[in-house]
């Protein structure tokens, strides 16, 4: 049994798993697709990353942004986030405050904050393994969760594989684990013994 370390090994562990040689050249995808489920789903303090910046008419967003998390003016306070239509109408009506939208790939702050310095604290998407980024933190602490997703849609490609259910519960197992190690993560130590004492 091959132990999962990296992308290539965990190309090996699906093929073990199927054990059918007609799929091989389907692995790839099957992972692929594995890595699509869990940017999706892990919700994960370790994803978390910030930058800061001066605020221009249009700052792109980071190639990795999924969401905002926090925003603020530096040594100001928070900026807020607002649709594009009431975003412009703010804009007009009272320059705006420390206000933004998103358009397209790019922040876009209301006037007042042109040439403030910004910091951004964002979630970030989970990079996708592959031969030029052969591993990540879930990889290398949770290797269930790509190779059960590997596998459950391998399931989905046979149609009639009755399998599914089972490769689905387990990768939902792994999801799972991240998140909840994700929580316990964010909680600080001292809420965390408060609990335990409590129980």
């Amino acid at each position: 049994m091959t132990v999962i370390t990296d992308y290539a090994s965990l190309q090996v562990r699906v093929k073990e798993m199927l054990n059918r040689t007609d799929l091989n050249a389907h692995v790839d995808s099957f992972i692929q697709m594995a890595c699509e489920d869990i940017d999706a789903d892990v919700d994960h303090p370790r994803m978390n990353d910030g930058l800061v910046f001066m605020a221009d008419s249009e700052v792109g967003v980071p190639i990795d942004y999924r969401r905002t998390i926090e925003m603020n003016q530096v040594g100001i306070g928070e900026v807020y986030y607002y649709p594009m239509n009431e975003f412009d109408d703010l804009c007009a009506r009272t320059q705006g405050g420390r206000i933004y939208t998103i358009i397209g790939d790019n922040f876009q702050f209301a006037p007042q904050l042109l040439g403030a310095q910004i910091r951004l604290t964002y979630r970030r998407d989970v990079a996708a393994l592959s031969d030029f980024n052969p591993t990540n933190w879930i990889l290398a602490a949770h290797p269930g969760a790509y190779l059960y997703g590997a596998l459950k849609h391998s399931a989905l490609y046979l149609i009639e594989d009755d399998r599914l259910p089972l490769w689905n519960d387990m990768y939902q197992g792994a999801i799972d684990r991240i998140n909840a190690k994700g929580v316990a993560w964010s909680t600080p130590q001292n809420t965390r013994l408060l609990k335990r004492k409590v129980v």
